[in-house]
This record gives C-alpha cells, structure tokens and sequence, in this order.
C-alpha cells in the first residue's frame, strides 16, 4: 500500500512539474521593439537601428535592422545586417550602412528574435541622398571651361574615382567624354576640360566610380556655352563666368581698334605723361576702375583709356580698357576660335612711369604674352564692356 501510494505521488509530482514547465514557457511572448529615425549621414551612408523595449521573457537570440526598397522588409530580403544580443548589454542597437543607392527611397525596420520567435519594429521610410553633384560650371572661353562639382562620403583615408561626362547632346555618360580625379572623403572638386568647340552648347554631369561595387552614379545635369558668339553690343563674347557675380557675366571685346587722329592708320597712345599714375592694378576685374582712373588724372585728352570711356557703339556706352589680366585672357579665348589680330594692344595697367603693358598679337607661342612698352607709342586700342 505504501509503495502503491509513493508511485502515484510522483506521478503527481512529475505532472506538476511539466505543467510548471508548460506554463513558463506559455508565459514568454515576442519582444516589443521600435525602429530608431533613420540617420542620412552622407550621401548614400546612412545610420539604422532600434530600442528593444520588452524581451518578452526570454533571452535576445540576435537583433539587427532590415531594408528594401518596398514596404515592410524583412530578413527574407537579404538586405539586413544583425548581431548577438548580450542579454546584460544596452537595448538600444544601431549600424552605419554604406552600400544603398543614392537618391532612392527605401523602407527599414528593426528586428530582434528571442525563444518566442522573430519581432519586427515599426516601418521607417527614408530617401538617401547624392553621393555626387554637379555645380555650375565657371569661367567658360571659347575652347575651355571649368567644370566643378561636390562628393559626399565618408571622411576616411580610402579614395574614390570622380570626374565630369561631357557631350552635346543631354545625358552624357562614361561612354561620352570623361575627366577623372581622386577625392578623399566630402569635399568639392573641379577639373579644367580644353579643347571645346567654339560657340557650342555643352551637357555635363559630374560622376562617381564607387569602389565596394563599381557602380557609376551621376549628379544632376548642368548646360553651357561656349564663348565666341556675338554680344547685344555687336563684339565677341570671349568669357563667361558661369552666372552672375558682383552685377555681371560676361565680357565682351569689339575687335576693331579705336582711333585718334586720322593721319594714323588706328590706335592711339596710352598717354604722353611721363609721370606714374598709381591705381592702375592687373588683376582680372579692374579694368572699368583703372580706365576711370586714367580718364580722370591724365591730362591727354585722347588716350587710349579715355577713347574707350567715351566710345558709343551701337547703344552702349559702358566700354573701358582692359586690365592686363583681362585683356590676355579675352586674347587666348578668341585665339582658341581662331580669331587673330595683328601688333600690340594697349592694356590699362601700367608697369612704370615711362610704360604701360601691352598683348603682343605677333608672339608665335600658343599662347599670347604681356609686355611693357612706351607710353607714347601709337598702338592697337581693344574696348572691352561686362554685363
């Protein structure tokens, strides 16, 4: 009877037990989790991760982040990224994930798995942003112009290929014309492209050669022109600057030299004043200040400076004499259209008080040079006017 009585005791007991069991392992449920607010760190680098904010009873087996292009993504979509929960570590997770295309909306969620099973988060969409972009393209002549443009990435030691695809026609890719460089990390970039047609709308999109995969991707479209066409005022546009900087653009030059006296053939003196007129600086953009300082302090009443601040052409009066600088950029780009003229041209920039520099027309280099000569000589006078 004894014996009889101890059997059914453990059989009681051992029901007991698996039912203790079966109730905790009845009492664990899914783990509650939130997806954290997607970081756009650059480009197409972007921060995602998580707050588990029950475990539900159980162990985190593992947690991580998924992501896709369509809504709702899961780990079956092979874009996710996850490690091992330690259950005594922080219940916030995050990652930096850096192979997403960019300008692409995608959808994320957090996820974490404990003995219950797997728990995804709430759904986040977010847009990645441009890993390159094109700027607008500056100081355009009629065979070159500068093509500028922004990377966005990581700041580490590791390089990526950049450059420019040009055309004329819209959409330019690798298979068009290319200029390439290396950049490390944000930074902006620009690269001088020659040998342009002259008077020729250009297409031009900067570009990226990412190096995990290969891939190329493309910044924004920018369109312009090239110089060596006519201005409002009847001259050769010979530069642009891209867009409007300190009220203007462009700078236009009449290709015919002005003159004073008609028992000469053209041109004029820069002035008979042996004396130093200071001011007269060769910088590009002070021709207009230096030819209103010379028509205001020299006593010659027709010099070369004076000549263009009083010329009217065809209904406009803002003419003035070129810096050195100007003047020898203007050259080169109406040089690269083919377009030549003979002798020298006065600048407004003096070099002493005896000379003045001058654009020799005659140098046989490939491109024009600057040089000093006499004040009093009878040269060439090429009126130049920026709108």
């Amino acid at each position: 009877m004894k014996s009889v009585l101890l059997s059914t005791l453990k059989v009681f007991f051992a029901i007991f037990l698996l039912s203790s069991c079966k109730k905790l392992k009845n009492d664990i449920e899914l783990a509650e989790l939130t997806t954290n607010p997607v970081q756009v760190v650059a480009g197409n680098i972007v921060i995602l991760g998580g707050n588990i904010s029950n475990k539900g009873g159980s162990a985190i087996f593992k947690r991580g982040v998924c992501w896709n292009k369509t809504d709702n993504p899961t780990r079956l979509d092979n874009n996710f990224l996850e490690d091992y929960y330690d259950t005594d570590g922080d219940f916030s997770f995050q990652t930096n994930i850096n192979n997403l295309e960019p300008n692409t909306q995608y959808y994320v969620r957090a996820y974490c798995e404990n003995e219950k099973g797997i728990q995804y988060g709430n759904t986040l969409n977010f847009l990645t942003g441009e890993v390159v972009s094109t700027s607008i393209v500056h100081d355009i002549e009629t065979d070159n112009a500068l093509l500028r443009g922004q990377v966005y990435q990581e700041n580490s030691s590791a390089s990526a290929r950049v450059g420019f695809v040009y055309s004329t026609s819209p959409n330019p890719t690798v298979n068009n014309m290319t200029v390439l460089t290396d950049i490390v990390g944000s930074a902006p970039y620009e690269i001088n492209v020659l040998n342009l047609l002259p008077n020729t709308t250009y297409y031009v999109r900067a570009y990226i050669n990412l190096n995990f995969n290969g891939d190329v991707f493309y910044g924004q479209q920018q369109q312009f022109k090239t110089t060596g066409y006519f201005g409002p005022a009847g001259g050769y546009v010979a530069f642009d600057k891209g867009e409007t900087i300190d009220g203007w653009r462009y700078l236009e030059i009449h290709p015919t030299t002005l003159n004073y006296d008609i028992s000469w053939s053209n041109g004029a003196a820069w002035g008979n004043n042996s004396s130093f007129l200071s001011g007269t600086l060769s910088q590009f953009g002070m021709g207009l200040a230096n030819t209103s300082l010379i028509s205001s302090n020299l006593t010659d009443a027709n010099c070369a400076a004076k000549l263009c601040n009083n010329l009217s052409l065809n209904g406009y009066t803002d003419w003035f004499l070129p810096s050195s600088e100007e003047l020898l950029l203007v050259s080169n780009s109406l040089r690269g259209a083919g377009y030549s003229v003979g002798g020298y041209a006065w600048t407004s920039t003096q070099y002493d008080a005896n000379q003045a520099m001058t654009c020799d027309y005659n140098s046989t280099l490939s491109t024009y040079q600057i040089f000093p000569r006499d004040k009093f000589l009878n040269l060439n006078v090429y009126p130049v006017r920026r709108y």
